[in-house]
């Protein structure tokens, strides 16, 4: 058996490349979902990446995984539709099919229908947030994936909401609610435990103008370094002119990870949506549990009730609640007191490590191809 896995997917050396020259135009999050994923698969099956963007042109030392870029200049989703299904049958040769695919990108979707329709693959459609959760997305795409996912013989998804939402055939399926990456480091402008890091769409719907108007309001040592996409005009004039305020714009995968290990404490200030809660688990947040430093996060059910005790969760997370909860932590020398500290990276690397991701997938492969055991310990495993 061979696997394919279709999406806006970049090889990650080429994310890295095209990030630090700020011309990657994909989500971060959903790049690095699915990127790993691909890894992991490729770690127990041959597999090729079909991606729907265009070839960035990047000479590779070792590429992480296999990508075949279908978009130079077509643009008619069709022809880009029928492409990926001419190239993922002749990756597969004379060999069985399996058609991982990101469920949340209708190009994606498609090919992977005509695959299962026409020439008899079994496919798994990965989710990463429910359709009707993306930002400036009509109804009518929200009942298209709806409608896609119906024909996918299996699901792997962030949270178990998403599962019971989309899969309402109970199908074999995996909960993977991150995948950690490498732990490689890059030099930091900043002083190690010198600033408070968020990183993360630069838009107030995630809070980020909050976080950022109630730092404002702090006597403190630490400076604020914000990095992200998407920053809008209120972000733009709050940031302005304020020397303590370092905003990056978007980074590569690498000085993420190392702003994030390095600073006094990380902050997910994403509002607390009672009917989005079962379907979204934060990237940020993952990451941050499986490194040192204190945790600042609004509420997030799925991972919460495992890591309690390991992170300093907020209900309020308005402008003055922030505000609140920094100066309540904030001692006589500017510096944080009685912070919560952050002791939960095994936990996290034993529920979204690569090697543990990849127990759980030797599982959920089991219902495809006799060859894997059915033995082996999955993540959160529901059939």
């Amino acid at each position: 058996m061979k696997a394919i896995y279709l999406g806006n997917i970049y090889e990650p050396e080429g994310y890295e490349v095209l990030s630090l020259q700020k011309k990657a135009f994909t989500n971060p999050s959903g790049q690095n979902y699915h990127a790993l994923l691909a890894k992991v698969i490729g770690s127990l099956l041959p597999t090729l990446v079909i991606s729907f963007l265009k070839n960035p042109h990047i000479d590779y030392k070792k590429p992480v995984i296999s990508v075949s870029y279908l978009s130079e200049n077509e643009r008619n989703p069709l022809t880009l539709i029928q492409k990926a299904v001419s190239k993922a049958l002749q990756f597969a040769e004379n060999d069985k099919l399996l058609v991982f695919f990101d469920a949340l990108n209708i190009k994606a979707a498609k090919a992977a229908k005509i695959l299962r329709a026409k020439h008899l693959c079994k496919t798994v459609a990965v989710i990463t947030d429910k359709a009707s959760n993306i930002s400036g997305t009509p109804l009518f795409y929200s009942h298209q994936i709806k409608s896609l996912l119906y024909y996918a013989n299996g699901f792997i998804t962030v949270t178990k909401g998403l599962n019971d939402f989309y899969n309402d055939k109970r199908k074999p399926s995996l909960i993977v609610p991150g995948i950690l990456g490498s732990a490689r480091h890059k030099p930091n402008k900043f002083e190690e435990g010198s600033y408070i890091f968020y990183g993360g769409a630069l838009n107030e719907r995630f809070g980020a103008l909050n976080l950022i108007n109630a730092f404002k309001e702090l006597s403190s040592v630490y400076s604020l370094v914000l990095v992200g996409h998407h920053a809008d005009k209120k972000i733009e004039e709050a940031i302005n002119g304020n020397r303590k305020i370092h905003y990056l714009k978007q980074v590569s995968p690498l000085e993420y990870h190392t702003l994030a290990s390095q600073s006094a404490l990380n902050v997910n200030p994403r509002p607390y949506d009672r009917k989005l809660d079962p379907y979204c688990v934060p990237s940020k947040l993952v990451q941050f549990l499986s490194l040192e430093p204190p945790i600042l996060s609004s509420q997030c059910s799925p991972l919460r009730e495992k890591f309690e005790d390991d992170v300093n969760w907020i209900g309020d997370v308005s402008e003055e609640g922030i505000r609140l909860f920094l100066q309540k932590h904030i001692g006589k020398k500017g510096t944080f007191v009685r912070l919560k500290q952050n002791y939960g990276q095994s936990k996290i690397r034993r529920l979204c490590g690569q090697s543990n991701v990849k127990e759980g997938l030797q599982s959920f492969l089991a219902n495809f191809d006799s060859t894997f055991s059915s033995s082996s310990m999955s993540l959160e495993n529901s059939k």
